[in-house]
């Protein structure tokens, strides 16, 4: 029975009858000897009218409490429910980030690839261009090592031209300048003074020349050129047996009738910038260290420290800072 059906009969009053109740045949009157059909044979799985109607009764009230539930049955359901759409749902959710990562990282991977090419083909530029650059400077490096060889035995031949060119000149220093002055008529005079007289025909050139440093307070210099270094050569000497002869009186302005102060007058060789100022370190250094001697004898600079100690040739300013 239904439990539209059971519902029914419940409201209408009626009494229940089970299936086989209601197939035997009624009749009016006394029907005591009335023959009925014989029921079926019912073996123990067959259950009672009592039995059928106890079971149709529990499941009327099973289908009635599956339409109407408790709240903890409820809680039980959603509680089920929400946990199979928890499980769809991350389900769902792993699988479209599986899905999306394993996109991403294809993608990557191409990026990657492509970034890795390009990477790998500027490397191999760079290489190549590295390669021809180290082979550039060591080409450069052969050249510049043999361009200094080439300046350096030009500066040697320079100063050999130089010292030559200059071999025959003297120097005359601290000479005061006038405006209408006889710069060949002084050198006479000069000459006369260490008692070395010479004449015209044996000066070459005679002339003031500019100075190297143009702040500087002393007069110009007097550059003489002489017919040959023996020339130069014994008038230096000349000079310094007058010095030598006269210790309380050298060669100065007093021998020559200039007014003013007495100032000490200089001849010595005519040298080269570069010389000029390696002298002048010299005779810094000399003063500085206690040394007794400098001098310059054929163009090259020499020192002593005293009359026991032998002369020391200085070729450039590193000897002297090794002198130290």
């Amino acid at each position: 029975m239904s439990l539209n059906a059971y519902q029914n009969l419940k409201l209408s009053n009626k009494p229940w009858q089970c299936c086989v109740c209601i197939n035997i045949t009624r009749r009016r009157g006394d029907n005591t000897n009335t023959p009925v059909r014989k029921p079926n044979t019912l073996d123990e799985s067959v259950m009672s009218c009592d039995v059928t109607m106890h079971q149709s009764e529990m499941e009327c009230s099973v289908s009635a409490e599956n339409h109407t539930i408790s709240l903890q049955q409820f809680g039980v359901l959603l509680d089920s429910r929400l946990e199979r759409f928890k499980a769809d749902f991350f389900s769902d959710i792993k699988a479209s980030i599986r899905s999306e990562i394993h996109l991403a990282i294809t993608a990557l991977k191409d990026e990657f690839t492509v970034t890795v090419d390009f990477l790998e083909e500027g490397q191999k530029r760079i290489n190549g261009t590295l390669a021809a650059a180290v082979e550039r400077v060591s080409e450069l490096e052969c050249n510049k090592n043999k361009l200094q060889g080439d300046i350096y035995e030009l500066e040697r031949r320079l100063k050999i031209s130089e010292k030559t060119s200059r071999s025959m000149n003297i120097e005359i220093q601290a000479v005061p300048e006038k405006r209408s002055e006889n710069v060949v008529g002084i050198f006479k005079k000069i000459c006369d003074v260490i008692n070395f007289p010479i004449s015209d025909t044996e000066i070459h050139a005679c002339r003031r020349v500019a100075k190297i440093n143009s702040s500087s307070n002393r007069p110009r210099n007097i550059l003489v050129t002489l017919p040959s270094p023996r020339h130069r050569d014994n008038i230096l000497s000349a000079v310094r047996k007058f010095n030598k002869d006269n210790p309380k009186q050298t060669l100065s302005t007093f021998h020559f009738g200039y007014s003013g102060e007495t100032k000490k007058m200089y001849i010595v060789e005519h040298l080269s910038p570069e010389c000029k100022e390696l002298h002048s370190l010299a005779r810094r250094f000399v003063k500085d260290k206690a040394y007794k001697f400098v001098w310059v004898k054929y163009g090259q600079i020499y020192i002593r420290k005293d009359e026991q100690s032998s002369a020391v040739l200085v070729k450039n300013a590193e000897m002297l800072k090794r002198l130290l």
